[in-house]
């Protein structure tokens, strides 16, 4: 499942425990920006009491990372962008769920594994570098 146009803030976690819904018997995993995710984060708690376990991948780039590319294809100096400081495993626990934070591809591996394996609700915060994000977005819109 996926928002129309991949611009909905906020939109993974609710959709990924609407598919938890649709596929009991599924491993569901939420794809989410950190700021999507903190604009859902309450679902956190629905996804326990409800007992839908889902699997959230956070990419912690401690930006809105799509208006900072705006901004900066447009020359505007970045404004309102910045987050971060958000403790990705307390977050997950402090909703009964697990967490953990992870900045390589063997730790991630690891995380979903365990993650998959444990059957629980998982919030995997992992850390990304935003630099490339300019160039990608024009290469997507073929500039």
């Amino acid at each position: 499942m996926t928002s129309n146009g991949l611009g909905s803030m906020g939109y993974a976690v609710p959709g990924a425990l609407a598919a938890r819904l649709a596929y009991p018997d599924r491993p569901i995993v939420a794809f989410s920006g950190d700021g999507g995710l903190l604009m859902a984060a309450a679902e956190l708690q629905t996804a326990q009491r409800e007992n839908l376990p889902i699997i959230i991948l956070v990419f912690d780039d401690q930006e809105i990372g799509l208006i900072r590319v705006k901004q900066e294809i447009k020359g505007i100096p970045p404004h309102g962008i910045k987050l971060g400081g958000v403790d990705w495993e307390k977050l997950g626990q402090t909703f009964g769920a697990d967490g953990i934070v992870v900045s390589t591809e063997q730790e991630l591996s690891n995380a979903l594994s365990a993650a998959l394996k444990n059957g629980r609700t998982a919030v995997i915060g992992a850390r990304i570098d935003p630099s490339g994000y300019v160039a990608q977005f024009n290469a997507l819109r073929e500039l």
